[in-house]
Order: C-alpha cells, then sequence, then structure tokens
C-alpha cells in the first residue's frame, strides 16, 4: 500500500501507480508492516462494578471537620474585611473630597458673578434709570439725608472742635 507520498513519488519516476502491479501491492504490504508488540497477547477484562447498593460510612468527625473550616474561613473574611475597609473608606473620602472641591469652586465663581451683578445693579446710575422707568418721585418729607456736613465725625467717633 504505502503512504500517499510513496505513491506520489513511485507514480513521477515509473509512470505507474502501485496499484496497477499486483506485484508491488502484495511488496508494499509487506514493507509496512509492524513487528510484534510486547505483550501483544495479554488480554485484560474489564468486569462492570455496581456500587448503587454501596453506602458510604458515616464518619462523626466530618460534621467538627466542616464546622472548624467554615469557622475558620469566616474569621479569615473578617479579617481581611477589616484590614481593606480603612483603606476603601479613605478611597471614597477622597473622591468625595474631590467633588466637594469642584462644588466649591463652581459656589465661588457663581458668587463672584452675583457679587458682579449686584454692584453693577446697586450702582447710582442704574438706580435712577430704575427710578425713572418706575416714575419713582420720593416725597420731600421721606427723604433722609446723612452727614449733610460732610464731616468725618461720625466715622471716627470724635466730636470735633469741642
Amino acid at each position: 500500500m504505502g503512504t500517499l507520498g510513496t505513491r506520489i513519488y513511485n507514480f513521477f519516476q515509473t509512470g505507474q501507480d502501485a496499484n496497477d502491479n499486483p506485484g508491488n501491492r502484495a511488496y508494499a504490504v509487506e514493507d509496512c508492516s509492524l513487528r510484534a508488540l510486547p505483550m501483544e497477547d495479554i488480554w485484560l477484562h474489564r468486569k462492570p462494578v455496581d456500587n448503587s447498593r454501596v453506602v458510604r460510612a458515616v464518619n462523626p468527625d466530618d460534621n467538627l471537620t466542616s464546622l472548624k473550616a467554615l469557622g475558620s474561613a469566616a474569621v479569615g473574611m473578617a479579617l481581611l474585611i477589616g484590614l481593606l475597609l480603612p483603606s476603601a473608606y479613605n478611597l471614597m473620602a477622597g473622591y468625595r473630597i474631590h467633588q466637594l472641591q469642584q462644588e466649591k469652586s463652581g459656589l465661588v465663581t457663581e458668587k463672584a458673578a452675583l457679587e458682579t451683578e449686584r454692584a453693577r445693579l446697586l450702582s447710582p446710575a442704574e438706580l435712577a434709570k430704575a427710578a425713572k422707568q418706575q416714575d419713582f418721585q420720593a416725597a420731600p418729607d421721606r427723604v433722609v439725608l446723612l452727614n449733610p456736613n460732610l464731616d468725618s465725625s461720625f466715622a471716627m467717633n470724635v466730636k470735633v472742635g469741642k
């Protein structure tokens, strides 16, 4: 028989296929046969085993062993959580601090904008403009002049000239 490579090689060399000549076929079978393997004559028999009626023997120490394993696992987890909890808390606190800093910077920016708007609205020119738009006329008896003398005695809490 031979391998495919041998057959192709023989075809191109001789121009014939190995199957065309019966003598070549016998030669190919003899050439490829293997020698006897060691212990080839041993035959192993597998007997079917039915374990359906077998019951496992109860070991009284199994319950205690499993409870010890469960307890040690619980203690180990509690220790692990106890070790990792502070670092996780610090991480979350860092995120919260960063968030509050961003909120503070936004509020400071908003406060500055509101103070600028308030200063613009309370300027004397803006107040006069708003008074003209609303036709506001103050009664003469309601007008109070603060510090008509324009001296600084009130601001300094000092009596001038006495």
